[in-house]
């Protein structure tokens, strides 16, 4: 059976580090994702549970994200936040046009702005989705790959750039990087929902790593403030597939045992 699983988060604070010899070193921004579901994820500590993987989670939650722990605390100059800000505000409206402009323009000023490029990459992604024409997307896709990259190469823990430079790759067939890439967002942050959540898709889907997939469905799970109905339902029914594959090889073993 063929279905698209979507990620359902609400908004997540991702600070932008800026590097090199600007004299701007960090950037509070909100990247936005799919929101089928308002589930907040956690960014706090877990309460006591006898279920291991809150636990799990609670452990995920401990370690450091590496994003936010090699910023620096300097303030960023109000008229930079403003001019980001403002693009922000533009997309939010689908002037997505009037961002980008603004965005290149920045990146023009602040090349190793890690958080530029991430925000031409997503605008480049709306891009994709509203046009119908195969090439014109194949090009988009180059250019917003290029983005991505842009944004790693300025900041190589950017979590956010490599889960969605997972996605392109996935959408491609290049399964292979696309794991690496959500395996080294996670590497960035361990409590990151949304990659792993991907990351236990393309396990399910694409890769066929069931018990992959269902530690990565089950510590999403967990990392939620309200557990997702739609992944409680995929989480049974990989675990049901897991059963049953290990019934046929039971039954595969019995039989090859009698055989002998």
């Amino acid at each position: 059976m063929k279905f698209t699983k979507l990620v359902s988060l609400a908004l997540f604070v991702l600070l932008v580090n800026l590097s090199g010899c600007s004299s701007i070193s960090n950037l509070l921004t909100k990247d936005s994702v799919d929101t089928a579901a308002q589930n907040t994820p956690q960014t706090t500590s877990l309460p006591e549970s006898n279920d291991p993987w809150v636990n799990k989670a609670q452990t995920l939650i401990a370690q450091p994200n590496r994003y936010l722990s090699q910023s620096s605390n300097n303030e960023l100059p109000a008229h930079l936040r403003q001019r980001f800000a403002h693009g922000q505000e533009l997309m939010s409206q689908d002037k997505w046009a009037e961002a980008q402009d603004l965005y290149l323009r920045l990146a023009e000023q602040y090349p190793l702005m890690s958080g530029i490029w991430l925000q031409l990459a997503t605008i480049q992604k709306n891009n994709i989705t509203a046009t119908m024409d195969i090439a014109a997307q194949q090009q988009k896709r180059e250019i917003q790959t290029s983005y991505l990259n842009n944004a790693i190469q300025a900041n190589t823990f950017n979590y956010a750039a490599h889960n969605q430079l997972a996605m392109v790759l996935r959408q491609q067939g290049q399964f292979t990087r696309a794991l690496q890439h959500y395996d080294l967002a996670l590497s960035s942050w361990p409590a990151f929902p949304e990659a792993r959540l991907n990351r236990a898709i393309l396990h399910d889907l694409y890769l066929g790593n069931k018990s992959r997939a269902l530690e990565d469905y089950q510590l999403y799970q967990a990392l939620l403030a309200e557990p997702s109905r739609q992944v409680k339902g995929w989480i049974m029914d990989i675990e049901r597939q897991i059963q049953a594959q290990q019934q046929e090889y039971n039954v595969n073993s019995g039989s090859i045992k009698g055989e002998r």
